[in-house]
């Protein structure tokens, strides 16, 4: 009996692992699930890339002589320019003329002086009565009488004349007279004005002996 027990074959006794490394593995796995999990989760929750658009600028115009390129604007099909309105030209409008009254002026003798028409310096300067001026005071002068025409002469008013014995004297008419001389009225003359006699009509006259 003994015998046969020696005889039979021995089966070595099965080798467990270590505890330990078991535990190794078990916790290896574990990090290498919440890797692949933290990673998965990250990438669902991460936010969408963002796309740029590049935008095209206007090309570069170069200007000779500056060394630095000019933009070139690009204008779209319905722009439009405003319209240029030029400016209003000014206009200077001319001081009119004045005459301060000296000792000895009356209305008659100013208008001879300067050549104007007596009514006009009289409704001018709302005169009603031609008497009454006074030194110091300024008058407005009315625009002087035409210029005399060619062939006009001058004629100095003598005591006891009128324009009637004048305009015969170098036959012409009383209204030519009044009209070279800036006049309207045919009695407002005196000694020592100086009238303006316009030539003869159609005939050249000259100056009386």
């Amino acid at each position: 009996m003994s015998e046969n027990l020696e005889d039979t074959p021995r089966i070595p006794p099965t080798r467990r692992p270590p505890r330990g490394g078991l535990t190794a593995l078990v916790a290896l796995l574990a990090l290498s699930v919440f890797v692949i999990l933290t990673g998965a989760i990250g990438w669902f929750l991460a936010p969408a890339p963002r796309v740029v658009v590049a935008t095209r600028t206007p090309l570069a115009r170069f200007t000779p002589g500056t060394g630095n390129p000019v933009p070139t604007p690009v204008l779209s099909p319905s722009a439009t320019l405003p319209p240029q309105i030029p400016s209003p030209i000014p206009t200077v409008t001319p001081s009119p003329r004045t005459h301060e009254v000296q000792t000895g002026d009356t209305l008659v003798s100013i208008a001879a002086e300067y050549r104007v028409s007596y009514e006009s310096l009289k409704e001018m300067n709302r005169i009603d009565d031609p008497n009454r001026i006074f030194v110091g005071q300024k008058l407005i002068l009315p625009p002087s009488a035409p210029t005399p025409m060619p062939g006009s002469r001058e004629h100095v008013v003598q005591e006891g004349e009128t324009l009637f014995i004048i305009a015969i004297k170098y036959d012409v008419s009383v209204d030519d007279i009044l009209k070279a001389n800036g006049e309207t009225d045919p009695d407002m003359i005196f000694a020592g004005q100086k009238l303006i006699i316009p030539p003869v009509r159609g005939t050249a006259t000259t100056s009386p002996d």
